[in-house]
């Protein structure tokens, strides 16, 4: 198949190797722009006064973040081979993903009580594992099954979806899909006392007993069609706010009615109840593990509820690749917010001020002070202080590409021949606070003195 060629004038043939310093800059932004929400990611450098945000042009041109962005890649496409590949369906994201997922388990870990849920990121492209799930929010996406620390939210493992071409752990290949996800999520964590909440997606007589026989307890609601459940267990009537339940060695199952029946598994509880106030403030009598069911199922909802406030996701990404990468640096992100409440747990800071921090702290480390990292072209718009303040010339200082850059001429520009053709000159001279190139005569002083010129 033959290459793409650029035209003459495209942007590829500007293309230059990028490093790690640069990169960490290009991540910033996308930081960045997950907490500056614009429509278009243009805008980000926009010079219209009503959309400018200069912090984006002084760390990155917009042109270089365009390219960083059209060429961000993370395998290399001629050496991949369909036949030996761990991965064939995730191969553009598996190496990265892979790194995630070690990090994630090797820094940290979890108490004794994690919860596994199903979590949907957002996308709409054309793929064969898209899901559409009708309960969620975002409704068609990519879906991601995550096992979470029950009272942090921290990140544990996560499994990516991609229909017949999940792989899965082998040694569970015999198991249902279902009971394979959990075993898969749960492998480092069996034989160690831990124990997880999960729906009824996942929960099953069959499932309580592989787990019991590794040293792992599970609660949670059961579809009351379960093969192994007790017989007439879903057909039984009970009246509103009885309790129903049969014990099999450490497994009970218990059917509870409320405004409909509430149907539960759990390895830890009893049938035993205990009152609690409702949001009416009324007092309830609800078994201990309907409770507990409540109180620890929410991790998997907590950090995509965090992550879903300043999403550095757009609408607007097309390739499924990068969006997921995406998704796992707000991921990255958040786990790391966690430990960095773990070791320091008398600040009180929150995601948005520690997504900040980190923001700030790498555009100062990265970036080049005494470089220009500012477009040629002249500015479409004008400062509205460049009739009030001090104002003076210096040169333009250099930059990585360019030793003596140049920039247009803010006043020239603006000017037109007999012919009706704009005037190009460009200068070596600027006004370091207005951010545009002058003429030190006599462009300089009617840029700052008149306000038509």
């Amino acid at each position: 198949m033959n290459k793409a060629v650029p035209k003459e004038r495209s942007r590829w043939k500007k293309w230059t190797d990028t490093d790690e310093k640069e990169l960490r800059l290009f991540f910033s932004v996308l930081f960045l722009q997950g907490i500056v929400k614009k429509p278009k990611q243009e805008y980000y450098w926009s010079k219209r006064h009503i959309l400018q945000t200069p912090i984006f042009q002084q760390v990155i041109q917009k042109d270089r973040f365009i390219l960083l962005m059209k060429f961000l890649h993370f395998t290399n496409n001629e050496e991949f081979d369909k036949d030996n590949h761990p991965w064939p369906k995730l191969n553009k994201i598996y190496d990265i993903m892979e790194h995630l997922r070690n990090k994630f388990r090797n820094l940290y870990i979890p108490d004794k009580n994690l919860s596994i849920d199903e979590s949907l990121m957002r996308f709409k492209g054309r793929l064969s594992w898209k899901m559409f799930i009708a309960k969620k929010r975002a409704r068609f996406g990519l879906k991601f099954f995550v096992v979470c620390e029950v009272g942090t939210g921290y990140i544990a493992d996560f499994l990516i979806y991609t229909g017949n071409g999940t792989v899965y752990n082998p040694k569970f290949a015999k198991y249902p899909v279902s009971t394979k996800i959990v075993l898969h999520l749960m492998d480092r964590f069996l034989g160690q006392g831990y124990c997880v909440t999960m729906d009824n997606y996942y929960m099953s007589p069959q499932l309580a007993d592989i787990l019991i026989s590794e040293r792992t307890d599970l609660y949670g609601t059961v579809n009351k069609m379960r093969k192994d459940l007790p017989p007439n267990f879903a057909k039984e009537k009970i009246h509103k706010g009885d309790v129903l339940a049969y014990q099999r060695g450490k497994v009970m199952a218990l059917k509870w009615q409320d405004k409909k029946s509430v149907f539960l598994m759990s390895t830890v509880h009893n049938a035993s109840s205990r009152l609690v106030k409702c949001k009416s403030k009324k007092t309830v009598l609800k078994p201990i593990v309907v409770c507990d069911y409540n109180n620890t199922m929410g991790g998997v909802d907590l950090c995509d509820q965090e992550m879903s406030y300043y999403p550095t996701l757009r609408k607007q990404q097309g390739k499924y690749y990068i969006k997921i990468f995406r998704q796992f640096m707000d991921q990255s992100l958040w786990n790391a917010y966690i430990l960095y409440k773990k070791d320091n747990p008398l600040q009180n800071i929150t995601l948005l001020d520690f997504r900040l921090q980190i923001i700030e702290l790498s555009i100062q480390k990265y970036s080049d002070r005494n470089s220009s990292v500012h477009s040629s072209r002249c500015s479409s718009t004008l400062n509205p202080m460049r009739l009030t303040a001090r104002h003076f010339a210096s040169h333009i200082p250099p930059n990585p590409i360019k030793k003596e850059p140049r920039r247009q001429c803010a006043v020239c520009c603006s000017k037109k021949t007999e012919s009706g053709k704009k005037i190009r000159k460009e200068t070596r001279i600027w006004c370091k606070d207005c951010e545009v190139g002058l003429c030190l005569e006599p462009c300089f002083e009617i840029y700052h003195t008149k306000l038509h010129f």
